[in-house]
């Protein structure tokens, strides 16, 4: 089965997309006050930092979309948002799970050790819960928690080297009354 990125999952890209609208708004107007005033010249930059913001934009959410983890008999290739593929054959997968940062954002991730490989993917994937099945069956689940700014690889290597991961089994809710 093929899981994909869905941007209308992902929290975190409804607020950059609120924060690129009052952006774009603020260039516009900017634009047309500088053109208004008949400065060409700062009119055009304008024009130009916002043409050149909603390419960079574009090009981000394309290859966001067209990265995809696919499940096969023998293995997982996961294709990334710079384009690489990475294959871990079910054998190799040694560890997966959810690691999550202190703000509520969390991603999907798997360790093939035997490659020294992971791989990550936000929580707004299609299917989330049928791609944990399938994880779950040809590896050990374990979640990780980790600290605010750190990186993803590193947080990784430091719960899994260190022993600092926590089987799922184990978890306790922080609800109250559970």
């Amino acid at each position: 089965m093929v899981y994909r990125y869905d941007v209308r999952l992902d929290p975190r890209f409804r607020k950059m997309m609120t924060l690129l609208g009052v952006v774009g708004v603020v260039l516009v107007v900017s634009v047309f006050l500088a053109a208004s005033r008949g400065a060409v010249g700062p009119a055009l930059f304008l024009s130009l930092v916002g043409a050149y913001g909603a390419y960079r934009f574009r090009r981000m959410l394309k290859a966001h979309t067209s990265s995809y983890l696919e499940t096969l008999d023998e293995h997982l290739t996961v294709q990334t948002p710079s384009g690489d593929k990475v294959q871990i054959p079910w054998s190799d997968l040694k560890v997966y799970g959810r690691a999550r940062y202190p703000d509520a954002s969390s991603y999907l991730y798997g360790y093939a050790e035997s490659q020294d490989q992971f791989f990550a993917l936000p929580d707004s994937v299609s299917c989330l819960d049928d791609l944990l099945v399938e994880l779950s069956a040809h590896g050990t689940r374990h979640d990780v928690d980790l600290q605010a700014k750190e990186l993803l690889s590193d947080g990784l290597r430091r719960a899994l080297t260190d022993g600092a991961t926590v089987p799922v089994e184990n978890v306790r809710s922080s609800e109250p009354g559970k």
